[in-house]
């Protein structure tokens, strides 16, 4: 997509249409890709999906088009974004009185440290970070930021929403009863390979019964022999009850303290998100 977009840029640079015609173009090219969707659970809750390319890497400057390039550089204020960026994406549940849990992919980058190296809580990060040039020439300008791209968003809430802190627990056993499928779909929110040392992902997995609906947004880390993490935020809705469920796990192990089964399966993340080591763990209900 950048190849295209640069291309594009430099076509309009050279034509002699007029700004109008241009904005036309871009705007095209900027919306083709674009998919929404959107579907009601039980007249209760409403969804909508947004899916578009990956973010431009030029920037541009038409009338009535914001610039996401810019948005993104100037507003996050990381020094390097990960690698592939669905700057659009976004997924959002409302309730009839406009509440809202909404995952994008915007907040969730905002929540990235953008001031220290990642804390891996190992001794030897800082030592594999200064044996790898690429990552030693990641800042130009020295500043520190965290490179293995890791948030720790759970989505973002409306006003006047109300979380409480919960001991009930997702109910598994009926999630494992075969009900027909309403809607389901999956979809990346961004993405790193980490110089080919690894991956770096934010993901967002979601399934509509008739009776109970799950959304899995899952940030998943490995960096090769030196860590792997999975932080899992799960919203989960019960048509019995009037709140929604969203459960928030931590997990992460040094590789070289890892079992052989973990390391079988080391680019596993279903397996490895209940195999990791749990560090933290929060139960909440939330009141749209």
């Amino acid at each position: 997509m950048g190849d295209d977009f640069g291309r594009l840029i430099s076509k309009m640079q050279k034509s002699k249409f007029t700004s109008t015609d241009n904005s036309k173009t871009m705007s095209y090219f900027l919306t083709s890709k674009k998919k929404n969707k959107s579907f009601k659970f039980n007249d209760t809750y409403f969804f909508s999906q947004t899916t578009d390319r990956i973010l431009e890497s030029s920037c541009y400057h038409i009338t009535g088009q914001a610039c996401n390039l810019c948005k993104y550089t100037n507003e996050l204020e990381l020094t390097h974004l990960p690698e592939i960026v669905f700057a659009n994406n976004q997924l959002k549940i409302e309730s009839k009185n406009g509440k809202y849990i909404n995952f994008n992919t915007f907040d969730a980058i905002k929540m990235i440290d953008n001031s220290k190296y990642p804390d891996f809580k190992v001794s030897m990060s800082e030592a594999w970070v200064s044996t790898r040039q690429q990552y030693k020439n990641l800042n130009t300008s020295g500043k520190p930021f965290d490179w293995s791209y890791t948030t720790f968003y759970k989505g973002t809430l409306s006003d006047d929403v109300s979380v409480i802190e919960t001991t009930e627990e997702i109910d598994i056993e009926k999630l494992k009863q075969r009900d027909p499928i309403l809607e389901y779909d999956s979809f990346i929110l961004y993405e790193d390979e980490l110089h080919d040392n690894g991956l770096s992902k934010l993901e967002i997995k979601y399934r509509i019964m008739e009776e109970r609906f799950l959304v899995l947004q899952r940030f998943f880390l490995r960096v090769d022999r030196v860590i792997v993490r999975v932080i899992d935020t799960r919203i989960y809705h019960d048509i019995k009850n009037p709140y929604i469920l969203r459960e928030w796990t931590y997990r992460e192990q040094n590789v070289r303290d890892m079992s052989e089964e973990c390391l079988e399966n080391i680019k596993n993340e279903d397996y490895l998100s209940v195999n990791l080591p749990l560090i933290e763990r929060k139960m909440e209900q939330i009141l749209l």
